[in-house]
């Protein structure tokens, strides 16, 4: 992905409010992911029932916090600097934070927790899939060129 003159010459401000008109729901939750991510360091197991309920539940609490906040800030830095290997990076972890976060509500909650883990494990598989389409398009091009 080539960066137009006009493209370099922009704030990094102004490149997330560019990044938010083009793939608002990416933006928007790159940006979600970091308070949710905080409240699960900062709370712990007392972030959810589920993180209550299992054994351990403090520690995989603060892995999905550290994650997801994380993977958020990434995410973010990259659309706000124009570099995709940045933003992938930061999608991954929000998709592995996601799935851990999904794991543990399952066992938490069991049935209970059919519709908030389901949510974040869709999450995670709509981040993979955009992440390999990427690639996919970026091996594409490069054939192209050569």
């Amino acid at each position: 992905m080539k960066t137009t003159a006009v493209e370099s010459s922009l704030s990094t401000p102004q490149r997330l409010t560019q990044a938010f008109l083009e793939r608002p729901v990416t933006t928007i939750i790159c940006a979600g992911m970091i308070p949710v991510g905080l409240t699960g360091l900062l709370l712990g197991q007392s972030a959810s029932r589920a993180f209550s309920i299992i054994s351990g539940g403090l520690v995989v609490s603060h892995l999905y916090g550290a994650l997801l906040a994380t993977g958020g800030l990434l995410a973010l830095g990259g659309l706000g600097r124009n570099h995709r290997i940045v933003e992938i990076a930061g999608l991954l972890l929000i998709t592995l934070g996601a799935t851990v976060y999904a794991t543990g509500v399952f066992i938490g909650l069991g049935k209970g927790g059919l519709i908030a883990g389901g949510g974040f494990l869709v999450l995670a598989t709509a981040l993979v899939a955009q992440v390999l389409c990427w690639l996919s398009r970026a091996r594409q091009l490069k054939t192209e060129e050569t």
